[in-house]
C-alpha cells in the first residue's frame, strides 16, 4: 500500500512462499496470485515489478531455468533479474510470445514501463519521448 501511495518506481518480489494467501508453496516471485492479482490488481500498484535474482537455490533447486523464465514473465514481472542464461531467457519469452503462451500486450506493456521509467529518471535525452508516445499508442491500438 504504502509503495503504491508513494508511487515507488519498482518493487523486487521475493522468492518466499505465502500459502495462507495462494493456497500452495509457489515462491511469491513466480506467483500471478501475489503479483498479478493482488500486488497490480487488487493494491494498484502499476510501477516495475521485478523478482529476485533468478539464480536463487529457492528457484533453482525446484525449477528449470525454461520453466522459471516462462513463469516469471506470467506472474507479471517487468524485469527478469540475474538470469542464469540471458541467451536462454531470451529465447523462453520469444518462444512463449510465438507459441501464444505470453502474450505481446504483455511485453509491450513491460518495455513502456522499463523505457518509461528510465526516461523519468533522466537516462534519455528529451528526443526520446516522441518514441516513447508511438510505443505507448501502440500498445493501446494493441488492446
Amino acid at each position: 500500500m504504502e509503495a503504491v501511495k508513494r508511487k515507488l518506481p519498482g518493487i523486487m518480489v521475493g522468492h518466499l512462499a505465502v500459502p495462507k494467501i495462494t493456497s500452495n508453496n509457489e515462491p511469491a516471485s513466480l506467483s500471478k496470485i501475489m503479483i498479478n492479482d493482488l500486488l497490480k490488481e487488487d493494491i494498484g500498484y502499476n510501477g516495475l515489478v521485478m523478482p529476485d535474482s533468478l539464480k536463487m537455490k529457492a528457484l533453482t533447486n525446484y525449477f528449470t531455468s525454461e520453466d522459471i523464465y516462462l513463469r516469471c514473465v506470467l506472474a507479471g514481472n517487468d524485469i527478469m533479474l540475474m538470469p542464469q542464461n540471458v541467451t536462454e531467457a531470451f529465447n523462453t519469452i520469444y518462444r512463449g510470445v510465438n507459441d501464444g503462451t505470453i502474450p505481446i500486450e504483455k511485453i509491450n506493456s513491460s518495455v513502456y514501463k522499463i523505457l518509461s521509467t528510465k526516461f523519468d529518471f533522466g537516462m534519455f535525452n528529451k528526443e526520446y519521448m516522441e518514441y516513447l508516445n508511438q510505443f505507448n499508442e501502440t500498445i493501446e491500438k494493441s488492446r
